[in-house]
């Protein structure tokens, strides 16, 4: 099973639970089957000017990392998130930096202000939350239905004649060859 965690003490901001890069402020993560790394910007705006400079020189820096992930290196994630939130325009550009799956696989989500918005961001490298929910059965009506199904086959049953020569009788009746037929739908004439 697939177990991420990301701890931010109570009292200080998302921001604080990052270390310190060349490149700034960058948070490396690794699971069980992936990893990959978690890069904060202020803005959407700073986010759409850096993350491609960014995302290259991560790679570059931690290419002996990923060789050595082997398998795992094929499930990697650069994930870029923005304090700020952003406009349509911005957005559809975070949509665009999503589907680049150039180096690693990549999230880029604004508007992150708290730990439910990140864990919102993150949910596709989360495993799945919840158990699915089944409605309410009545199943005392369930099994009653059921039995009454088989109460009506095993009364069909009883009504058919089961002696050797019905049931050759009707295998033959079921099974009798129809005469050959033209393309155009007639019976075609015999030849013998």
């Amino acid at each position: 099973m697939n177990k991420w965690s990301l701890c931010v003490p109570a009292g200080r901001s998302l921001n604080d639970a990052f270390g310190d890069t060349t490149r700034g402020q960058v948070l490396a993560f690794e699971g069980v089957t992936a990893l990959g790394f978690i890069i904060p910007y202020p803005c959407a705006a700073s986010l759409l000017t850096s993350w491609n400079v960014d995302a290259a020189a991560l790679i570059s820096e931690h290419q002996l990392n990923f060789r050595r992930a082997q398998a795992k290196a094929w499930n990697a994630y650069t994930v870029f998130l923005s304090a700020g939130p952003a406009n349509y325009g911005e957005q559809v550009a975070l949509n665009v930096i999503e589907e680049d799956l150039t180096g690693t696989r990549k999230i880029a989500r604004a508007g992150i202000g708290d730990v439910e918005q990140l864990r919102t961001a993150l949910l596709p490298l989360l495993p799945i939350q919840s158990a699915p929910s089944l409605g309410a059965v009545d199943m005392p009506a369930e099994i009653s239905q059921y039995v009454r199904r088989i109460q009506q086959s095993v009364r069909f049953l009883q009504q058919v004649d089961h002696s050797p020569n019905s049931i050759t009788a009707s295998l033959r009746v079921s099974h009798r060859p129809e005469p050959p037929r033209t393309m155009l739908g007639g019976v075609a004439p015999r030849t013998t």
